[in-house]
């Protein structure tokens, strides 16, 4: 069984006889383009939304705490979105910076 996965688009392009203008056109071709669209503004969309509320999360530490030691942003920068989220409800009630030192501990 051949596989057209190991071909390049070049030798698709020989083998079916088209141009890149001429794929490009074909329906086969715009679904694919949508979907890979699509995809990537879906992916750029929640990497937007993340650092929104990182920086949201930051922003409200630095309120509340003044100056964050070195690495503290850093290490809440890579935090996943679900993790974030739960930050930034339970920043609401942190007195000091060793309970989101702790927080951190315990939720990462």
């Amino acid at each position: 069984m051949y596989k057209f996965t190991e071909l390049s688009r070049e030798e698709v392009l020989r083998m079916l006889g088209f141009t890149t203008e001429e794929l490009k056109r074909t329906r086969f071709y715009q679904e694919v383009y949508a979907e890979a669209r699509e995809e990537v503004l879906q992916q750029g969309l929640q990497q937007g939304l993340q650092q929104g509320e990182t920086l949201v999360v930051l922003r409200q530490l630095r309120r509340r705490f003044g100056e964050l030691p070195a690495g503290l942003e850093e290490r809440i920068r890579q935090l996943p979105v679900h993790q974030i989220e739960a930050l930034a409800e339970a920043l609401l009630d942190f007195t000091t910076l060793e309970e989101v030192f702790a927080w951190l501990e315990h939720s990462t």
